[in-house]
């Protein structure tokens, strides 16, 4: 899945958003029957519009890839790739480039 923001892309692979494997589940109604579920991690949210219907919260899929950093002043949010050093434009470190990092000094 890939969730274009403008000038920063999210990506996650099937082995971020889904459970490692199936769980078991009751079925409403029958006293001793169950099945296996497949769910993803992402969490559905029943709002209505301005925000909804269609609406969901990242939530432990992204945490656990992406590192990220709240600017609460400036009302941006900086993710870079959780475990690597970031690459902020000039500093010459290694890693993945930071994205939508917040202005140096800001925190």
């Amino acid at each position: 899945l890939e969730f274009d923001l403008g000038s920063v892309v999210v990506t996650l692979g099937q082995e971020d958003y889904s459970r490692p494997k199936p769980y078991n589940m009751t079925v409403p109604g029958q006293a001793s029957a169950w099945r296996l579920w497949c769910r993803s991690l992402l969490l559905p949210v029943d709002m209505k519009e301005p925000l909804g219907p269609r609406v969901f919260i990242w939530g432990e899929p992204v945490l656990r890839k992406y590192y990220t950093i709240y600017d609460w002043d400036a009302k941006q949010v900086g993710f870079s790739v959780a475990g690597e050093s970031p690459t902020i434009s000039g500093d010459g470190q290694s890693g993945s480039p930071a994205i939508g990092a917040p202005p140096a000094g800001s925190l």
